[in-house]
Protein backbone atom coordinates (compact mmCIF):
# COMPACT_ATOMS: atom_id res chain seq x y z
CA UNK A 1 0.00 0.00 0.00
CA UNK A 2 2.91 2.37 0.68
CA UNK A 3 3.84 2.23 -3.00
CA UNK A 4 0.44 3.70 -3.88
CA UNK A 5 1.06 6.61 -1.49
CA UNK A 6 4.39 7.28 -3.20
CA UNK A 7 2.95 6.98 -6.70
CA UNK A 8 0.46 9.83 -6.21
CA UNK A 9 3.05 12.62 -5.77
CA UNK A 10 5.35 10.99 -8.35
CA UNK A 11 2.58 10.85 -10.98
CA UNK A 12 1.47 14.38 -10.11
CA UNK A 13 5.04 15.63 -10.53
CA UNK A 14 5.48 13.85 -13.86
CA UNK A 15 2.11 15.16 -15.00
CA UNK A 16 2.91 18.78 -14.08
CA UNK A 17 6.32 18.51 -15.75
CA UNK A 18 4.73 17.20 -18.94
CA UNK A 19 2.18 20.01 -18.84
CA UNK A 20 5.01 22.55 -18.49
CA UNK A 21 6.93 20.99 -21.41
CA UNK A 22 3.77 21.01 -23.54
CA UNK A 23 3.09 24.64 -22.65
CA UNK A 24 6.65 25.59 -23.63
CA UNK A 25 6.26 23.79 -26.98
CA UNK A 26 3.04 25.71 -27.66
CA UNK A 27 4.20 29.22 -26.65
CA UNK A 28 4.44 30.41 -30.26
CA UNK A 29 0.97 29.16 -31.17
CA UNK A 30 -1.99 31.43 -30.51
CA UNK A 31 -4.57 29.82 -28.24
CA UNK A 32 -7.46 28.40 -30.25
CA UNK A 33 -8.29 25.39 -32.41
CA UNK A 34 -4.82 25.28 -34.01
CA UNK A 35 -3.28 25.33 -30.52
CA UNK A 36 -5.51 22.43 -29.47
CA UNK A 37 -4.66 20.47 -32.63
CA UNK A 38 -0.95 20.97 -32.08
CA UNK A 39 -1.28 20.02 -28.41
CA UNK A 40 -3.00 16.78 -29.39
CA UNK A 41 -0.17 15.98 -31.80
CA UNK A 42 2.49 16.25 -29.09
CA UNK A 43 3.42 12.97 -27.37
CA UNK A 44 3.56 14.78 -24.01
CA UNK A 45 -0.21 15.23 -24.15
CA UNK A 46 -0.69 11.46 -24.07
CA UNK A 47 1.67 11.23 -21.11
CA UNK A 48 -0.49 13.83 -19.35
CA UNK A 49 -3.66 11.85 -20.04
CA UNK A 50 -1.99 8.61 -18.90
CA UNK A 51 -0.81 10.20 -15.65
CA UNK A 52 -4.31 11.54 -14.99
CA UNK A 53 -5.95 8.14 -15.55
CA UNK A 54 -3.38 6.25 -13.47
CA UNK A 55 -3.61 8.88 -10.74
CA UNK A 56 -7.40 8.54 -10.63
CA UNK A 57 -7.22 4.75 -10.35
CA UNK A 58 -4.58 4.84 -7.62
CA UNK A 59 -6.38 7.63 -5.74
CA UNK A 60 -9.62 5.65 -5.75
CA UNK A 61 -7.77 2.62 -4.35
CA UNK A 62 -6.19 4.75 -1.62
CA UNK A 63 -9.55 6.28 -0.70
CA UNK A 64 -11.20 2.86 -0.57
CA UNK A 65 -8.98 2.01 2.42
CA UNK A 66 -8.42 5.41 4.07
CA UNK A 67 -10.35 8.43 5.21
CA UNK A 68 -10.19 11.38 2.86
CA UNK A 69 -9.30 13.62 5.81
CA UNK A 70 -6.03 11.68 6.15
CA UNK A 71 -5.36 10.88 2.50
CA UNK A 72 -5.79 14.31 0.96
CA UNK A 73 -3.41 16.25 3.20
CA UNK A 74 -0.72 13.60 2.69
CA UNK A 75 -1.07 14.13 -1.06
CA UNK A 76 0.24 17.67 -0.51
CA UNK A 77 3.74 16.19 -0.63
CA UNK A 78 3.23 16.68 -4.38
CA UNK A 79 3.93 20.40 -3.84
CA UNK A 80 7.41 19.52 -2.59
CA UNK A 81 8.11 17.09 -5.42
CA UNK A 82 6.93 19.61 -8.03
CA UNK A 83 9.06 22.40 -6.56
CA UNK A 84 12.12 20.14 -6.61
CA UNK A 85 11.35 19.01 -10.17
CA UNK A 86 10.99 22.62 -11.30
CA UNK A 87 14.48 23.27 -9.97
CA UNK A 88 16.00 20.06 -11.33
CA UNK A 89 14.26 19.82 -14.73
CA UNK A 90 13.51 23.45 -15.62
CA UNK A 91 16.33 25.21 -13.71
CA UNK A 92 13.83 27.35 -11.84
CA UNK A 93 15.22 28.87 -8.65
CA UNK A 94 13.96 27.75 -5.26
CA UNK A 95 13.66 30.64 -2.83
CA UNK A 96 13.99 30.59 0.93
CA UNK A 97 10.24 31.09 1.44
CA UNK A 98 9.55 28.04 -0.75
CA UNK A 99 11.92 25.96 1.37
CA UNK A 100 10.19 27.26 4.50
CA UNK A 101 6.82 26.38 3.00
CA UNK A 102 8.00 22.88 2.16
CA UNK A 103 9.13 22.43 5.78
CA UNK A 104 5.67 23.51 6.97
CA UNK A 105 4.03 21.08 4.53
CA UNK A 106 6.15 18.20 5.83
CA UNK A 107 5.37 19.21 9.42
CA UNK A 108 1.66 19.31 8.64
CA UNK A 109 1.72 15.95 6.91
CA UNK A 110 3.53 14.46 9.90
CA UNK A 111 1.00 15.91 12.37
CA UNK A 112 -1.95 14.69 10.32
CA UNK A 113 -0.49 11.20 10.01
CA UNK A 114 0.09 11.08 13.79
CA UNK A 115 -3.51 12.09 14.53
CA UNK A 116 -4.76 8.60 13.63
CA UNK A 117 -2.24 6.91 15.89
CA UNK A 118 -3.50 8.68 19.01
Amino acid sequence: MIILWILIPVLTTINQSLIKITAIKLTKTQFGLLWLKQALLLPYTYGIITCEILGLIIWMKILSNNSISKAFPISSISYIFITLASWFVFNEPIKFLQITGMAFILSGVYLISMADSR
